[in-house]
């Protein structure tokens, strides 16, 4: 089955009904169904509402419906699994509804739409033949139902989003700034002018364009409107095309809104009554806002940038100036906050670079923005509510400085140097196959994978294999868990470009900053201290035995090892094994080919790890130290924090010791360590790694080559000394003039 069984009707769908006529045919046809229904829940109400049926009286639609407590419908959705029933009629929470005629029906089978653990709907399959379902079509309407999860949503959205709000105010206008700093998140240069994302300016979509730009007529705005929806669908096939592992469905929202008639129906009902076309866009455009900002429900205020999107690409297709193509295209973008499917799609749409508000580098934005290639700088200097829209930035990505209208030198200066940078990037030499120290001694350099993505370059420059795959991004970008069978395809595909290298997988490292939108919100005062990584996993075993199956699934026939994040004891590790055993023991009972003896190992990132590093070196198979955590951990430190961030630093007498310690331990019990930090790639760390006795490096795609340059450099003796040297030192002063760091 597809990634996405359902993209090709959200292309060809009408209007958002027949887009869920079109889904409901196809699940019915892929699970030889008699007949079904798709509800949707309607939230205020609580309750589940008809939507799309067949095989039943579709006057039903819309009008029918059913509480939590009523019938198997109801009861799916309460108790968030599916029900299955050889003859419906036999449950007990079976009711009888004499308007809907199902006395002809037996089989019965339904499954819950969840986004994350919050309820979107339920769609209900009969068959006339009793016992008709059968244990693999659970399993396959479950993941049908998954990938439906965004759309359907979205769907119910934009059905409640149909009551009468208050427009907001614009703030009033002020002197601009000419130089911002901020802290670098993803490196590169940017030039292009501001767009404003959720900021003060930013929340309506323009004041009201200039007719004279723009072509009027009924037929300039069909022809606009058809453009629109072939754009954002071919924005979503290249998508799918360079990263399907995490874009699902991405553009749902813009692709249904743009079908809907309350919304490209009222522009076209305007146009229709004198106005012109792109007041009518933009009217209709801000209207939409305006009931989506003021809304209580969170999910519906985080689709406001989508409906600016949309104006913009209306408008832009509207132009006259036909170069305009409604992207991102010499644009910078400035935001306050910003979601990872955000992320992407700013990406698919062209954009320069990123510029966000913030006390930190946020993880998951910043390493996404790395495997993207989008130069990304956060500041906490609120003049960047200064900054208007089409104002003129230059971003330098190295030294975090944001130029606003800069002087034209400036901007000479930095477009030359962006120009400088991609053509060293085109000219980079190729690397050798192995790297070894001056005297012979091999260091295996291996690269931490985020997305599918990373692949080509991770293989141009002969890693020699994966030492870190994030299989978080997957999870922090869709609009649900994805499936056993969705991680598969994902996992399999890195099993298969990486055939016969060693590929790590670290299972889900969630909590801190890196927040799933489908959870509900954390009420958590210490995030970085809670309920993350091995943690959430081993409390919700569901969703970890899916990870772990998918897995031991892709790694039939490959080098697969699987790792564990925020190990604090010994006691974490063997219970986190134990459900890696207890999953090979029902893939065995299912008779699903899989690896069934995966290599299994521990993350350190933690100082309670460090102090039983010996232990965990007995029962791992390998060891590999996150230094960006443990760095926080050991000095007390959020690395986000932007008031702190000068105290953030692995030059510090306790990160030697406590490093130094831990590979001795590893070494001791000839456990495999490596280091997959950002330190990994630090050129005044590296040699102390080397002198402390790793041989495994692992660290971004674009690292590589500089760090084999490191290495060839360097010789194992005096990485000794200077390994040594550094564990004996006691101040971060007395470190720094030992590297000869110049103290910040």
């Amino acid at each position: 089955m597809k990634t996405d069984a359902f993209a090709d009707l959200l292309a060809d769908a009408a209007n958002l009904q027949d887009f869920l006529k079109r889904s409901l045919d196809r699940v019915i046809r892929t699970l030889k169904a008699d007949s079904g229904s798709i509800y949707l829940y309607d939230e205020s109400e609580r309750r589940l509402v008809l939507r799309a049926t067949q095989g039943f009286d579709k006057k039903l639609v819309g009008k029918f419906s059913l509480g939590l407590d009523e019938g198997l419908v109801g009861l799916t959705l309460r108790e968030q699994k599916p029900v299955r029933e050889a003859r419906g009629r036999d449950n007990p929470a079976y009711l009888v509804v004499p308007d809907l005629k199902e006395e002809d029906f037996q089989a019965y089978l339904s499954v819950p739409i969840l986004r994350g653990t919050s309820p979107v709907g339920v769609i209900a399959l009969q068959n006339r033949q009793a016992a008709a379902f059968r244990d693999e079509d659970v399993r396959l309407l479950r993941e049908l139902g998954a990938q439906l999860s965004a759309a359907l949503e979205n769907i119910q959205l934009l059905l409640d989003a149909t009551q009468t709000k208050e427009v907001g105010e614009k703030a009033a206008p002020v002197a601009h700034p000419e130089l911002i700093r901020g802290r670098v998140a993803s490196d590169g240069v940017a030039l292009g002018k501001a767009v404003l994302l959720g900021t003060s300016e930013g929340n309506l979509l323009l004041s009201a364009p200039d007719p004279k730009l723009y072509h009027e007529s009924l037929k300039s705005f069909h022809q606009a409107l058809r453009h629109s929806i072939e754009q954002v669908e071919s924005l979503q096939k290249d998508m799918e095309t360079r990263l399907a592992d995490v874009a699902s469905l991405i553009f749902s929202t813009h692709i249904l809104m743009l079908k809907d008639e309350s919304f490209s129906g009222e522009m076209e009902a305007l146009i229709k009554s004198g106005t012109s076309a792109p007041i009518a866009v933009a009217s209709i455009v801000n209207r939409y806002i305006e009931i989506f900002h003021s809304s209580p429900n969170v999910r519906l205020r985080e689709k406001i940038q989508d409906v600016k999107d949309l104006g913009h690409r209306l408008l832009a297709n509207l132009n006259r100036d036909e170069r305009d193509v409604g992207d991102y295209i010499g644009q910078i973008v400035v935001a306050q906050e910003l979601l990872p499917s955000e992320l992407v799609k700013i990406s698919a749409q062209h954009a320069e670079g990123l510029l966000l508000f913030g006390g930190g580098a946020s993880a998951h934005v910043a390493i996404l923005a790395k495997s993207l290639g989008i130069p990304v700088i956060f500041t906490e200097d609120k003049a960047l509510f200064q900054i208007a829209e089409g104002d003129v930035l230059v971003l330098d990505g190295y030294q975090g400085n944001i130029y606003v209208n800069p002087a034209p030198t400036v901007w000479a200066h930095f477009e030359q140097q962006r120009k400088a940078l991609e053509e060293a990037s085109r000219q980079q030499g190729d690397m050798s196959e192995t790297t070894e120290t001056q005297d012979g001694h091999l260091v295996h350099l291996y690269a931490n994978v985020n997305l599918i993505s990373d692949l080509p370059l991770t293989k141009k420059n002969k890693a020699e294999g994966i030492g870190l795959y994030r299989s978080e991004f997957p999870f922090l970008i869709r609009n649900d868990f994805p499936t056993e069978d969705e991680q598969f395809r994902v996992y399999r595909k890195l099993m298969d470009e990486m055939a016969g290298k060693e590929v790590i997988l670290r299972t889900l490292d969630i909590g801190g900053d890196k927040v799933l939108s489908y959870l509900p919100p954390s009420s958590e005062s210490n995030p970085f201290l809670g309920l993350r990584a091995i943690r959430f996993s081993l409390k919700n075993e569901a969703i970890f035995h899916d990870q772990l199956r998918a897995m031991l699934r892709a790694g039939e026939g490959h080098d697969l090892r699987i790792m564990f994040p925020l190990i604090s004891s010994l006691d974490d590790f063997r219970e986190a094994k134990g459900h890696v055993i207890e999953c090979r023991r029902q893939l065995l009972r299912e008779g699903i080919p899989h690896n069934d003896h995966p290599l299994v190992g521990a993350m350190i990132e933690l100082p309670s790890a460090c102090e039983v590093a010996s232990e965990l070196a007995r029962e791992s198979d390998f060891l590999c130290v996150g230094t960006n955590d443990l760095v926080q951990y050991l000095l007390g430190v959020d690395r986000t924090n932007e008031a702190v961030s000068n105290l953030y630093t692995a030059y510090h007498p306790a990160v030697f010791r406590t490093l130094n310690r831990t590979i001795r331990a590893a070494r001791n019990h000839d456990c495999p360590i490596s280091i997959c930090g950002e330190s990994a790639a630090d050129p005044k760390m590296i040699p102390f790694f080397i002198g402390a006795g790793v041989r495994k490096l692992s660290v971004n795609p674009k690292s590589l080559p500089e760090v084999q340059k490191v290495v060839t450099q360097l010789s194992v003796r005096d990485c000794q000394v200077l390994s040594e040297k550094l564990a004996s030192l006691g101040t971060i002063r007395e470190i720094q003039q030992y590297l000869g760091i110049t103290p910040v």
